[in-house]
């Protein structure tokens, strides 16, 4: 068995900058045939190399491959491997332990391979102590076992013999749907040290590892298939939830309609959609001068008045990012009547903490729903009127998304009215706003007259 190995390879740019990070836990999300398994193979023999030598100048790691299904593992995953690191020529392959032994100079790496449809095979995956794991299709793969896999990282080689140079866990999927906990975890929550690189579409002139598939590949895929699947397996695109129907599916289109950041226009008044109850939302609202209506800010809460809200959420981000800018707020309707316990409404305690008041005509779903449906459809010398600031609104996109939806009933059909869950109190807020934004300019001049009340940390025009 020779000492050297040579393997031809040159990462694509989005693997290359998967290669380059040092982050604990990464993925790689693309397209079917995108290289995303050779990636993260090339990456175990990568990082053994830069394993620092132990007291006998070898070094030493230990990884784990794992797959759902036994099947899989064998006929994809390890077909895979064999064909960089081939038996007898890279190492050695034991069938009884499903463990293959790299050496190449001196860098000797324990590669076992492991299946998720074992209760036996799991029971001793969870048990290893490793330098770190490859999953590979991680949307088939629980949250729970990724959550115990990252206790079994970092573990070998053991501190006593300098420990490992580097460790966490690499993934490679394509695209789950938007109700899966990779979408959750790596578009949502972005924990510290949680890493996506996401591969071009197939048909995106940007594409990767074309060079290796044939030249009809993907057309040849696509015939006969359903445009789901060719968005997520071509496309590189989130699935559809399997939970409900996305309200705004056929209308928003993220690329078009959102933005990493949005300037805040100075001198222009804030229009603030909002949701009241115990879970109060907010959307902040303004028009730029081509005409544009911005979403700038999301607030959501939980188990808090409108007072609180205001006083706690509300308050401090006009303080922060529209210092003396002039302010309305466009609230549910049904707000405007009068408490049985104070006889005082939600806009009398709005008008109370210093702010315009402005009434939405009407609190149906359908003219809310049409008021967003109409500013997603509206462009402005072909580009979006409608803009989104993606960063500072998250809750709201992801329910553009996939969270704000009809619910699946039983039968397959779908709810006539949006589910009431976590996004839809922030979409009311919207749904506020849209109603009234159309009239910024005629409140602009109305705003404008009004005094400036003095607040404890807050200077706005109210």
């Amino acid at each position: 068995m020779s000492g050297t190995i040579v393997t031809n390879y040159t990462a694509p740019p989005t693997i290359a900058r998967f290669m380059a990070s040092d982050a604990p836990v990464r993925l790689l999300l693309g397209p079917i045939g995108s290289g995303k398994s050779t990636g993260n193979i090339i990456e175990i023999a990568r990082r053994a190399r830069q394993q620092s030598p132990g007291r006998d100048g070898i070094r030493r790691t230990r990884w784990a491959i794992v797959r759902s299904t036994k099947q899989q593992l064998k006929d994809t995953t390890l077909k895979s491997w064999l064909e960089w690191f081939p038996d007898g020529v890279a190492g050695r392959w034991h069938e009884s332990n499903m463990t293959y032994t790299l050496r190449f100079g001196d860098v000797v790496a324990e590669v076992m391979f492991r299946a998720l449809d074992d209760p036996e095979d799991v029971r001793r995956l969870l048990s290893l102590e490793l330098t770190g794991a490859f999953v590979n299709e991680a949307r088939e793969t629980p949250l729970e076992i990724i959550t115990a896999l990252r206790s079994r990282v970092g573990r070998y080689p053991s501190k006593k013999e300098g420990g490992p140079t580097w460790y966490g866990l690499i993934m490679d999927t394509n695209p789950p749907s938007t109700d899966h906990w990779v979408y959750e975890k790596f578009e949502q929550e972005k924990p510290a040290g949680w890493e996506i690189f996401k591969q071009p579409g197939s048909l995106d002139p940007a594409a990767e590892n074309l060079e290796n598939l044939p030249a009809t590949y993907y057309q040849d895929l696509m015939e006969g298939a359903d445009e789901d699947w060719i968005n997520v397996h071509v496309h590189a695109k989130y699935g559809r939830s399997k939970a409900g129907l996305p309200v705004y599916e056929k209308t928003f289109v993220p690329d078009f309609h959102t933005r990493d950041e949005l300037n805040v226009v100075g001198g222009t008044p804030v229009i603030i959609g909002m949701d009241f109850g115990r879970t109060p939302a907010a959307a902040l609202y303004q028009r730029d001068a081509r005409g544009r209506v911005l979403l700038q800010d999301e607030l959501v809460s939980e188990n808090m008045g409108l007072e609180r809200f205001i006083d706690l959420k509300v308050r401090p981000l006009l303080a922060d990012r529209y210092p003396g800018f002039r302010v309305a707020i466009a609230g549910d309707p049904a707000g405007w009547a009068k408490s049985q316990i104070n006889e005082q409404s939600c806009a009398d305690i709005i008008k109370a903490m210093g702010y315009v008041a402005v009434r939405p005509p009407t609190n149906d779903i359908a003219p809310r729903l049409g008021a967003v449906e109409k500013l997603l459809a509206q462009q402005i010398d072909g580009e979006a009127m409608f803009l989104i600031n993606k960063s500072r609104c998250p809750t709201i996109v992801a329910g553009f998304e996939h969270g704000y939806r009809y619910k699946r009933k039983r039968d397959g059909q779908y709810e006539e009215t949006p589910e009431k869950n976590r996004f839809s109190h922030p979409h009311d807020a919207v749904q506020y706003g849209a109603l009234v934004v159309d009239a910024a300019g005629d409140l602009a001049k109305g705003l404008g007259a009004v005094r400036v009340v003095q607040q404890v940390d807050m200077r706005g025009w109210v």
